[in-house]
């Protein structure tokens, strides 16, 4: 079966940047950085071009619209690895804790409430 879909094992996958993940470790992250190297500014001035950082991804500059990006908020006041950190962790941690709730409500164990929240997070649900 694996041939027919030209599929090849590749081993551990876990912790290794993949292709189909490419969004947060090509995209998002060298964005972050480039915004944090410039002192999030709108404008990317060591770029020939002068790209600039208003596009599809959120990005943390310094613009009276950082105000409808509450997970980025820290970005100006701490190192900018600490508030890159934080904004993933305040996207995931509501979602775990919102759908334990929920599964507690339908009188689910707390701690397989945990693992199919952590299971749907992990899905490509969560990407939709």
């Amino acid at each position: 079966m694996t041939r027919a879909l030209n599929f090849t094992h590749t081993g551990l996958l876990f912790g290794h940047a993949r292709p189909e993940r490419s969004d947060e470790w090509a995209v998002i992250t060298p964005l972050a950085q480039a915004a944090a190297n410039i002192g999030f500014g709108r404008f990317k001035t060591s770029s020939p071009y002068h790209d600039d950082f208003r596009i599809a991804f959120g990005s943390p500059i310094k613009a009276w619209g950082l105000i409808f990006k509450p997970t980025m908020l820290l970005y100006p006041f701490v190192n900018a690895a600490y508030a890159f950190f934080v904004h993933y962790f305040a996207v995931f941690a509501p979602f775990i804790v919102g759908y334990m709730a929920m599964f507690r409500v339908m009188q689910v164990a707390k701690l397989l409430a945990l693992l199919l929240s952590l299971s749907i997070y992990f899905t490509s649900y969560a990407q939709f």
